[in-house]
């Protein structure tokens, strides 16, 4: 079961300096789930709700919806970490932490101010952060990280719901004008005003964690630290003796790439993308969300066509030998499409013995069921999904996916394991150009914005607007 160690980020959801810190203790020094709560009622002052994000933290854990009720032995890849630490004493206080005892309350607070930003420990820390967050291949389905989706060849150590909504617990926190560090409390000025993007950045990039090189994933560029500091810092709160460049010497003290996050990547979506959604279907049966993306991920022009995949008929035109009948299979090839082809489609002879093929029923678009996929075709039919007919899905009524493509029906959505996003075809969503290609719209005259900045968009429920 998880440690309760393993949830002590949750502590910095927190709204309260005096809750945060009584969290980290008994996160530290206990570990019986009725202790732990117990404690953190009494540290907090309040009881927990689900609307409150430390609570909110621990209840959206994968493994477990509160600290763990009993402690595991600590696996040995961590201890292995800590015999790459260059000093003695790191080395001493790794192996006290990760060891069977748990190391005190203190040896946490020595460890952090002692060794987690230390720029000669990145070898240890790099691999304790591969041991508690590996590199995972792509980041998508954020809802507040935006500029961190689509980027399906890029890793990242914690893509995932719970960090999308920690970045926005701790922008929450920030705007109260302090950003609350092991070691000190920076002084910050009202950040949504003070360069908001760059403060979103910073906070998404923390909690979302690129693998970039031999960055552990939670130390951004020196010169983006120096930079936000100058100009959002408050300066005239910070202790005596410090500046930006002090604070970013201990935080962030170098811009080599292959050791820090260099926020200017995730200040926009991927290759300067802009944030609409007008599908492109590649020749490897993806859809992108659009030509940039596709061209983003190192598509050529020639290898996608506008449109979603499934709104495409792989056998028209038929290539298909004479004698053979085209049947649609379409499918997501991971192989490069310029060693292997990924056709969509499969050659059956005519006609075609179904009698051997295992029963997996179909429903043609009649609302007729077959006993198997093999069946539907010979009988020249064509699919509407997979598994039994069931009659709410007799009329045809398309519904857009999640995915962006457009099901005949619920049913059809279903089949394909794709959540239903709203009712009717998959329209496109993007910014409006001054040339519109809707010849409708020539004679209409759109009333003016409300306010300066805004752009109009195609909403998804309106063909025009």
């Amino acid at each position: 079961m998880r440690n309760p160690i393993d949830s002590l980020y949750c502590c910095d959801r927190a709204e309260d300096t005096s809750c945060q810190t009584a969290c980290k203790t008994i996160l530290r020094t206990m570990t019986m789930e009725n202790e732990i709560v117990d404690g953190l009622i009494e540290g907090c002052k309040k009881q927990p709700l689900p609307q409150d994000p430390l609570w909110q933290c621990f209840l959206e854990s994968s493994r477990s919806p509160y600290p763990v009720t009993t402690v595991d032995t600590p696996p040995s890849p961590k201890l292995l970490c800590c015999s790459k630490a260059n000093t003695t004493v790191c080395r001493d206080l790794c192996s006290k932490l990760y060891s069977t005892s748990w190391g005190s309350t203190q040896s946490w607070q020595e460890f952090e101010s002692l060794c987690e930003y230390k720029p000669v420990e990145v070898s240890m820390l790099t691999c304790l952060a591969d041991v508690q967050e590996p590199c995972q291949l792509g980041c998508k389905d954020l809802s507040y990280c935006t500029n961190f989706n689509n980027r399906p060849t890029d890793l990242f150590r914690s893509c995932n719901a719970q960090s999308d909504q920690g970045a926005m617990d701790d922008m929450k926190l920030w705007e109260k004008g302090s950003i609350k560090m092991p070691f000190m409390n920076i002084p910050v000025l009202d950040i949504r005003k003070c360069r908001p993007e760059m403060w979103k950045a910073v906070a998404c990039s923390l909690q979302i964690k690129p693998c970039h090189s031999k960055s552990r994933g939670s130390v951004i560029c020196k010169s983006d630290c120096v930079d936000i500091l100058k100009h959002c810092g408050d300066q005239s709160k910070f202790p005596e003796g410090t500046s930006p460049e002090t604070i970013c010497d201990f935080l962030s003290p170098t811009d080599d790439a292959e050791y820090c996050i260099p926020l200017e990547r995730y200040l926009s979506l991927p290759c300067n993308c802009a944030d609409q959604f007008v599908p492109v279907c590649a020749q490897n049966g993806r859809t992108y969300p659009s030509a940039c993306i596709a061209r983003c991920v190192g598509l050529q022009d020639n290898q996608f066509e506008f449109g979603s995949c499934l709104s495409k008929d792989p056998c028209s035109p038929n290539n298909c030998p004479k004698g053979q009948r085209c049947l649609p299979k379409q499918k997501v090839c991971l192989t490069s499409i310029d060693d292997y082809t990924c056709n969509q489609y499969e050659c059956v002879p005519k006609p075609t013995n179904c009698e051997k093929v295992a029963e997996d029923p179909v429903c043609d678009t009649d609302n007729v069921e077959h006993p198997n996929l093999c069946e539907l075709y010979q009988r020249g039919k064509w699919l509407a999904y997979n598994g039994q007919c069931q009659d709410m899905c007799k009329p045809e009524k398309p519904v857009c996916g999640h995915n962006g493509e457009t099901y005949s029906s619920v049913c059809a959505a279903y089949s394909d394991r794709v959540a239903v996003d709203y009712l009717g075809h998959c329209h496109a969503v993007g910014v409006v150009s001054d040339s519109g290609t809707h010849t409708a719209c020539a004679a209409i005259t759109c009333p003016p914005l409300s306010a300066s900045g805004c752009i109009p968009v195609i909403p998804p429920d309106l063909p025009f607007t």
